[in-house]
């Protein structure tokens, strides 16, 4: 499952759980695994590419649970886990916008699309009401 469902006195709130990798961290890659500024913006640009290959692959197999994403397969979703004090230093920030911007010149908005987490949530929670309702349809 993907979610949790908070309980308080007056109401009650689904919190979403979005993956959340140390291959796709600055800390860890930066800091830990000492990659220079390239290395680390090109390890980003490398995790993405391989995803959108894999989302491209798997294409649907007509199972019900299958989501078709934006690209025509199944979406996925990478956290890049970026801090002020690591990758938000000018050095490092510079090696980023170049990064993404390769990535979003590469690939249209429909296979590589940047959101925050908000938003990712929002769009999972609006599938799986969508998925839901399509069910309680099928069952009636």
């Amino acid at each position: 499952r993907h979610t949790t469902t908070l309980q308080s006195d007056d109401e009650q709130q689904q919190l979403v759980c979005i993956p959340y990798s140390m291959e796709t961290n600055d800390f860890s890659l930066v800091l830990e695994m000492k990659h220079d500024n390239r290395q680390y913006a090109q390890a980003l640009v490398d995790h993405i590419r391989q995803l959108v290959v894999e989302a491209e692959m798997d294409n649907g197999d007509g199972d019900d649970d299958d989501e078709v994403g934006r690209g025509g397969g199944r979406d996925r979703v990478v956290c890049l886990g970026l801090h002020t004090f690591v990758a938000g230093q000018p050095a490092r920030v510079q090696a980023l916008a170049d990064a993404f911007g390769k990535l979003l010149e590469e690939f249209e908005e429909e296979r590589v699309y940047f959101a925050t987490a908000k938003e990712v949530g929002n769009l999972w929670r609006e599938r799986e009401d969508a998925q839901q309702k399509k069910h309680q349809t099928s069952c009636s």
